[in-house]
């Protein structure tokens, strides 16, 4: 089918370049006031298009029902629960329905202008920006004469978010390198990016954004043989354990000494019997954090993560955990509202929404995936929109990345790939 001309929307076009600004400054730390002019400047702009009947309207999926049913679990149990409230509100505000107008603009950009190789591209600029703004007070530190660049780039608080960006962005940053309409010259360009970014989250010591670039580039590879050779089940299944090698010696070439003691060391905590202590203390955190959650109603204790100091402080919470030997617990008594979460995206999703919520929230994502499984044979949608997900999903097993982080919003570009349609989405654009 051939898809609709893009209709000639001036405030449309108007509102697209302030979310572009929006994009580009995503994740920046220094680059806030920018943001939101970017950001609530292409809402009002985008609203006034709307209302000048200047825009074709996106089809509801059940995706979408699935988010609709989450945003009314997690904003009615606020009402119900009338715990901390006000907070809960502004937090509802600044994270879930900016998400939401995320989310909501790239639908109607891809049903009214077809672009969908442009929004990454702005995506992926801010990303690039970030690596080029980390760059030089790394490179000061070690002229410098540093010991250690991952203590003192921590030390001197340089781009802190940039593990959870760069879990994120890098394995979208080298897709696009690979199946986006680029000239020769800008390939190779974004492959040295790539480069940089992977030796930069080296240097930050983040062994799970390591691991996510390498699980994806392991996939093209494999891809990359299914596709150029003919091989019998033999052959390949030889050379899928010839490329988990291979995989696995370049993470330990890449990998900084600490990481893989990190890593050894967690097979010592298990001989030992210390699960508790696992994954930087996670085990017992996880521990707490699940007999905290579980006492939540069917439909949680509503919107914000950070009330979870509030309430998972309770004596009876910290003592159960002392007894069984969990210190962890003294974390949310000793440090101040906001300074601590469950660092598991799917305990906090129980706590703030429950069993109701949870469900709403794991359909709007399986939703996606199937729709986006459906038309695989797209390279936006197989080798971007597809991995990007999946590796979001897991990431969430290790920190919470729905509520707050910048990669939140970004993550609705992919979502919203996911469950438009061909005739919204057109993936031989030309940049």
């Amino acid at each position: 089918m051939t898809p609709t001309p893009a209709i000639q929307a001036p405030w449309f076009t108007a509102a697209t370049w302030f979310f572009a600004l929006f994009l580009l400054t995503l994740p920046l730390k220094f680059g806030t006031a920018l943001n939101n002019i970017g950001l609530y400047t292409s809402l009002l702009l985008w609203l006034i298009s709307l209302w000048r009947g200047e825009l074709q309207h996106p089809r509801m999926t059940p995706a979408l029902w699935a988010l609709c049913g989450y945003v009314l679990v997690v904003s009615g149990a606020i009402a119900i629960n009338q715990i901390d409230t006000e907070r809960s509100l502004n937090s509802l505000k600044g994270n879930l329905l900016e998400q939401i107008y995320c989310l909501v603009f790239f639908l109607y950009h891809l049903r009214n202008r077809h672009q969908p190789w442009s929004l990454l591209t702005w995506l992926l600029a801010g990303f690039v920006l970030l690596n080029l703004c980390t760059l030089p007070p790394a490179l000061q530190l070690w002229i410098n004469g540093s010991h250690n660049l991952t203590v003192d780039m921590k030390a001197a608080d340089i781009n802190p978010g940039y593990g959870i960006n760069a879990q994120f962005y890098l394995p979208l940053l080298l897709g696009y390198s690979l199946f986006a309409p680029l000239a020769r010259w800008q390939r190779l360009l974004l492959w040295l990016l790539c480069l940089l970014s992977l030796i930069l989250t080296a240097l930050y010591d983040m062994s799970t954004a390591l691991f996510a670039v390498m699980a994806y580039a392991l996939l093209l590879v494999t891809r990359a043989l299914l596709q150029r050779l003919r091989l019998s089940v033999q052959q390949l299944a030889l050379a899928t354990v010839i490329t988990l090698i291979a995989g696995v010696g370049l993470f330990v070439a890449v990998a900084k000494d600490s990481t893989l003691e990190k890593i050894a060391g967690q097979y010592q905590l298990i001989s030992s019997g210390q699960y508790y202590e696992l994954l930087s203390a996670r085990g017992g955190l996880w521990a707490l954090a699940w007999d905290c959650a579980r006492d939540a109603p069917l439909y949680g204790y509503g919107y914000g993560e950070k009330k979870v100091q509030l309430i998972c402080s309770q004596d009876r919470y910290v003592h159960h955990a002392e007894q069984r030997g969990n210190q962890q617990g003294l974390r949310f008594v000793v440090l101040k509202y906001g300074q601590f979460n469950f660092h598991n995206q799917y305990l906090e999703n129980i706590f703030v929404a429950g069993w109701l919520g949870s469900l709403c929230w794991i359909a709007l994502f399986a939703l996606s995936l199937r729709r986006a499984w459906s038309q695989r044979h797209q390279p936006l949608i197989a080798w971007l929109v597809v991995p990007g997900l999946i590796i979001y999903l897991f990431g969430c097993l290790f920190n919470g990345l729905w509520e707050g982080p910048p990669v939140s919003k970004a993550l609705m570009l992919l979502l919203a790939l996911a469950i438009t349609t061909p005739v919204e989405r057109v993936s031989k654009e030309h940049l």
